[in-house]
């Protein structure tokens, strides 16, 4: 416990967190205060757009920011030794790791989704809680029978988990890197190049190849929500109709399992230096 203590004050005791919520916050309030002087809707309308536009965008880059020198620190202050030569600490002290990030993911994404909700609710009122989300300009065609306030709970867990494969993918690619570059680099890359491929249409993409898979089952897609339940999407797999949604929580627990265990592998097979 003390271990994730102290690992938990490494992450919030960095300097760079601060000023880049603050910056984020302040935006997103005055940008939220423009849209309301503009737009007659209820709160939940943008309320529920959130990590499809902004919330994921910043939740994303400060995972990567964060997260990228959990592991990478480690072997530029040549602490990582320590780590190998604790008795079972190769282990213990990777599982204290990986749990410290992701209770850091889970209290900022729980952050940002409260302030989400009260900037909202400032400008708007709460009004529109129980419509169905069909009442919503993006959710006139889901099939499913939530309300506004129901989704927007839905969303916040989806998004928390997303954010969580999303670090966990960072973490594994910090204990192999020993160059935090690199890891800002690599992780940049697959969390943006979504964004590029989001506006092919699906009909030119053939199912199941690595541009497909980036469009449609990637950190991006699940972080931002919005596409599991603006409507419904199914695919035959094997004579088996399976929604989109389903195959994208299926798959990233698989890549999370796999990556999970690719950190443990690497700090088994590392040697004392």
């Amino acid at each position: 416990m003390e271990i994730i203590k102290d690992e938990l004050y490494k992450l919030f005791s960095n300097i760079v967190l601060y000023p880049v919520v603050l910056i984020f916050t302040a935006a997103y309030a005055y940008t939220t205060n423009s849209y309301y002087m503009n737009n007659k809707t209820i709160s939940f309308e943008r309320m529920i757009s959130f990590p499809y536009k902004a919330g994921s965008v910043f939740i994303g880059a400060l995972i990567i920011l964060m997260l990228s020198n959990v592991f990478t620190g480690e072997y530029n202050m040549h602490t990582d030794s320590i780590i190998l030569c604790t008795k079972n600490g190769r282990k213990n002290i990777v599982t204290c790791k990986i749990i410290s990030s992701i209770i850091f993911i889970v209290i900022l994404n729980t952050f940002f989704y409260v302030f989400n909700f009260i900037i909202n609710c400032k400008y708007a009122g709460i009004d529109g809680y129980m419509y169905p989300i069909q009442k919503l300009i993006s959710y006139k065609s889901s099939p499913y029978n939530f309300t506004c306030l129901q989704y927007y709970i839905i969303e916040y867990f989806i998004s928390t988990l997303a954010s969580i494969a999303f670090a966990i993918f960072i973490l594994f690619l910090s204990v192999i890197n020993k160059s935090i570059l690199s890891v800002l680099f690599t992780g940049s890359l697959v969390f943006i190049i979504p964004y590029f491929i989001h506006d092919i249409p699906l009909s030119s993409i053939k199912k199941l190849d690595i541009t497909w898979i980036m469009k449609n089952l990637f950190y991006t897609d699940f972080m931002r929500v919005r596409n599991l339940f603006n409507r419904l999407r199914t695919y035959n797999i094997f004579g088996v109709n399976i929604e989109h949604k389903n195959i994208i929580y299926m798959f990233m627990a698989f890549v999370s399992a796999v990556f999970l265990y690719a950190i443990y592998d690497r700090f088994r097979k590392l040697e004392v230096s």
